[in-house]
């Protein structure tokens, strides 16, 4: 009943003697008080204190700091009286005499208003415990947030072990980045809640969201505490150390997945043979491809040929990438050529490159990529005549540039 309306303060106190209070008695009223702070009554319950003898504790004082912090209209030279006060002041009560300070002047200065000044407040009381407080500074401006302000109260509740809130919040966000789906899965994995914590992995990737390093690890934890894993389970753990360039962890992964009797499809090789080719494990990647095709039946895609394409062309095995793609794949894909295009540039494969660059402006004639990696190819050889050539050629065919994320 405390949270919606402040008690008066004499309710408790007319049933015992001031000689019979101890410090247990206040705490129901700062619950009320912490939800909606008023100056008068924190003001009524400081005299209360000193009535009954208990104004040098620093825990109950700190208390009143606290309450102090959340009404802006406070003196300054009130809460520092009551700082005074206490004979030892511990960290929390300091720490309360800071806050009161910092948020008094946020407010007089005129940046309550603030995104950057109200996230950085949230972000301050969730720090020091005190997520209630974040939460009253989280809904004074409904119309004036933004992710951070999200990710803010999120990971204050997922610090306090509340992760029904911070479910609650997370499926109100009007938008999430990467942090908003790294608290989630932290709220679940402390919380033991790993089924949960993989699923949100899960759909984080299912829309095309690359996890940063720490959803990583964090979901790799959810996974070796699971007692039984599916093969989309551990699909989603491939891929995604493959994606950040932990190859060979990757690998270990797929080695572990094969030992325990589970059959690998498609996806599953798409991480593996991309996870070879961030580590430059070309025999590897030969061997898994081999074996994809041989033991398991997989006929092998665009994406799969990619893969091996890149390892190669990494590898400067630019010959044997080009024999693959004109041995096997039926209908080359241009972007197996530009992949290759890129190789010829890095090992310094000028007639090769020439020869792949016009292939792929023949192929593709309206990007403009094809032509600069040409025109790069020729100034590497200092051919500056090839060079204006393709510069002239690609302004005259009005090539467009291809979008970021296209």
């Amino acid at each position: 009943m405390f949270a919606n309306k402040p008690v008066p303060l004499l309710s408790f106190t007319t049933k015992a003697s001031y000689s019979q209070f101890s410090t247990a008695i206040f705490h129901p009223f700062f619950s009320s008080l912490r939800a909606n702070p008023s100056l008068f009554q924190t003001k009524q319950a400081h005299a209360h204190i000193i009535i009954s003898g208990l104004a040098g504790n620093a825990s109950l004082m700190g208390h009143l700091l606290t309450i102090l912090a959340l009404s802006p209209s406070t003196p300054f030279d009130y809460s520092q009286s009551i700082y005074q006060t206490i004979t030892n002041p511990n960290v929390f009560a300091s720490n309360n005499m800071i806050r009161v300070q910092l948020h008094g002047h946020v407010v007089k200065l005129g940046f309550g208003e603030d995104v950057y000044v109200r996230n950085a407040l949230i972000h301050l009381y969730s720090s020091c415990c005190k997520v209630e407080s974040s939460k009253k500074v989280f809904d004074e401006s409904p119309y004036n947030r933004d992710v951070i302000t999200w990710n803010a109260m999120l990971a204050g509740f997922a610090r306090d072990g509340r992760v029904d809130v911070v479910e609650s919040m997370f499926d109100e966000m009007p938008e999430r980045d990467v942090i908003s789906w790294n608290t989630m899965i932290m709220a679940y994995v402390h919380n033991g809640k790993l089924e949960e914590g993989l699923e949100c992995f899960r759909r984080m990737r299912g829309i095309g969201l690359i996890p940063n390093e720490a959803t990583l690890v964090t979901s790799r934890l959810l996974f070796d505490k699971m007692p039984q894993r599916d093969i989309s389970t551990w699909n989603v753990m491939i891929c995604g150390m493959a994606s950040h360039g932990r190859g060979k962890e990757a690998i270990a992964l797929f080695e572990r997945f094969l030992n325990e009797g589970i059959r690998p499809v498609n996806v599953t090789f798409i991480g593996v043979l991309n996870a070879c080719s961030r580590a430059g494990l070309v025999k590897e990647g030969k061997r898994y491809f081999k074996l994809m095709t041989d033991n398991y039946g997989i006929e092998p895609e665009m994406e799969h040929y990619g893969c091996m394409v890149d390892l190669l062309g990494r590898a400067g095995l630019v010959s044997e990438a080009i024999e693959m793609i004109e041995n096997k794949v039926v209908s080359p894909n241009p972007v197996l050529w530009a992949t290759l295009l890129c190789a010829c540039r890095i090992h310094g494969l000028i007639e090769l490159g020439e020869n792949i660059g016009n292939k792929l402006i023949e192929l593709d004639p309206s990007y403009d990529g094809h032509y600069v990696q040409l025109a790069n190819i020729y100034a590497k050889s200092r051919k500056w005549d090839e060079v204006i050539r393709v510069r002239r050629l690609m302004a005259e065919r009005n090539t467009i540039k291809l979008q970021v994320g296209a």
